[in-house]
């Protein structure tokens, strides 16, 4: 199988694109750098674009079994207007160039795109499901936009996933979604997450994150037991 990928050189990107070829498929992967930092193998290819802009890039996604779409800046930062400006269009505007990308197209693509249980607002110990209404706050705006993005290949004829993603933790490392909240926040680990992806086992709407929430003041005890160190 052919898998174009965004955000393929992040920390959730790089290791499923080791897991992918792992299983026999060939992976693409857009990144901004002109000279990778992953190392080579010979089953995975690099386009140089930026996915925020329509470009050259867009002619290498035409032909692909399986687009996932792994774009979008931290949103661990002082938020100025700047930042969330940054926030959202690295979201909205990777994924509705993606979505132009895979029209020029003739296949039958399947489009992976991620999100964030971000999308539901912060609702306390209320029971949520994937069909649960949006919340209002900005992160909820920004995950029910890329979202919105991402449903428009479904006018295509194209078969759409939604991963909403809580902090993805691994070996050393982690990488946030838009989730959480002032005190709490949901975590999962990449592992199992990278599985999914690879093996296509994910429903068409999927939220990645444990049913209860970690309170802030327990954060340190997974980040001990993933560095092997005391938690203070």
């Amino acid at each position: 199988m052919k898998i174009f990928m965004t955000g393929g050189t992040g920390f959730v990107g790089s290791f499923l694109s080791r897991e992918l070829v792992h299983r026999g498929h060939e992976v693409t992967i857009l990144t901004r750098r002109t000279t990778p930092t992953a190392p080579a193998h010979p089953r995975i290819a690099y386009v140089t674009g930026d996915p925020t802009a329509a470009g050259d890039w867009m002619t290498k996604v035409p032909g692909h079994d399986w687009v996932i779409n792994l774009a979008g800046a931290s949103i661990f930062s002082y938020w100025t207007e700047k930042k969330k400006k940054e926030i959202y269009d690295s979201r909205i505007l990777s994924t509705r160039h993606l979505v132009r990308a895979i029209a020029q197209g003739e296949g039958r693509t399947v489009l992976c795109s991620t999100s964030a249980p971000g999308y539901y607002g912060d609702r306390g110990e209320e029971l949520l499901t994937e069909g649960s209404s949006p919340g209002d706050d900005f992160l909820s705006q920004v995950a029910r936009d890329w979202e919105t993005e991402a449903l428009k290949a479904q006018d295509l004829g194209l078969r759409v996933v939604i991963t909403r993603f809580g902090i993805v933790l691994g070996q050393g490392r982690w990488a946030p979604g838009s989730s959480g909240s002032p005190g709490s926040t949901r975590w999962i680990r990449r592992g199992p997450i990278c599985f999914c992806l690879s093996t296509r086992k994910f429903p068409d709407r999927s939220t990645s994150a444990p049913p209860t929430r970690c309170v802030i003041g327990n954060w340190p005890r997974p980040w001990a037991g993933l560095w092997a160190a005391p938690a203070l």
